[in-house]
C-alpha cells in the first residue's frame, strides 16, 4: 500500500504533467469580431436584384421606417410626436454592415464571393480545430482547458493556436526536465525526434 508521501508525490506529478492554458494574442478580439461579422455578412444578408445593395433585415425595417417618417415630418415643419433618437441596431445594420458589404463587393466582386471566402475561412478553422484538439489530447489537458482552447480557436483561429503551440512546447520541455514519460501522441513525437 502506498504511503502518504508517495500519494502526494504522485498527485503533484500528475498535476505537473497537465497542459496549462495560455492567453490568446492581443489580436484575438478583433479577429473574433471580424470573423463573426464575416459570417453574419455572408449568410444572413439579403441583397436587391442586382446584388449591389444590401437590404435591411426585417427586425430593423420598422425602426428605419419610423425614422424616415420623423425626418420627413421635421423637414415639412410638422413637429413629430417623438424626437429622432440614435438607434444602435439601425446604426449597426445600415452603416457598419453596409460598409463591410461594400468592402466585400470591392474585394470579392459579389455576395457569392463573400460566401466563398467565409467557407474557406471555416475550412481553415476546422483544420486549426483539429490541430488544437490533437495537441490538447496528446498533452493530457484537462477537459476545461481543452474546451477553452477549442472555443477560442473556433472564434479566432491562429490568435489562440500559436499560444497553444508554445504551451505545448513548454509542456514538453517540462516533461523532459522532470523525466516523466509523455503520453499519447506526444510520446510518439518525442520518440521520432530521438
Amino acid at each position: 500500500m502506498p504511503t502518504e508521501a508517495q500519494r502526494s508525490g504522485g498527485a503533484a506529478a500528475a498535476k505537473r504533467s497537465r497542459l496549462e492554458y495560455r492567453r490568446p494574442w492581443i489580436v484575438f478580439y478583433p479577429t473574433a469580431v471580424l470573423f463573426l461579422l464575416l459570417n453574419y455578412l455572408a449568410f444572413w444578408t439579403k441583397t436587391n436584384e442586382t446584388g449591389t445593395e444590401r437590404l435591411l433585415p426585417d427586425y430593423v425595417a420598422s425602426y428605419a421606417a419610423s425614422r424616415v417618417y420623423m425626418r420627413e415630418a421635421a423637414a415639412t415643419g410638422k413637429s413629430p410626436s417623438e424626437s429622432v433618437v440614435f438607434n444602435t441596431i439601425l446604426f449597426f445594420e445600415e452603416d457598419v454592415m453596409n460598409f463591410f458589404f461594400q468592402l466585400g463587393l470591392r474585394w470579392f466582386r459579389s455576395l457569392f464571393g463573400i460566401q466563398v471566402v467565409c467557407v474557406g475561412a471555416w475550412l481553415i478553422h476546422l483544420f486549426e480545430l483539429g490541430m488544437c484538439a490533437r495537441i490538447c489530447f496528446s498533452c493530457s489537458a484537462t477537459l476545461c482547458t481543452t474546451a477553452l482552447y477549442v472555443l477560442c480557436t473556433t472564434l479566432a483561429g491562429f490568435a489562440q493556436l500559436v499560444p497553444l503551440i508554445s504551451a505545448r512546447d513548454a509542456w514538453l520541455a517540462k516533461v523532459k526536465k522532470t523525466g516523466e514519460a509523455p503520453s499519447g501522441t506526444s510520446a510518439q513525437e518525442s520518440r521520432k525526434q530521438k
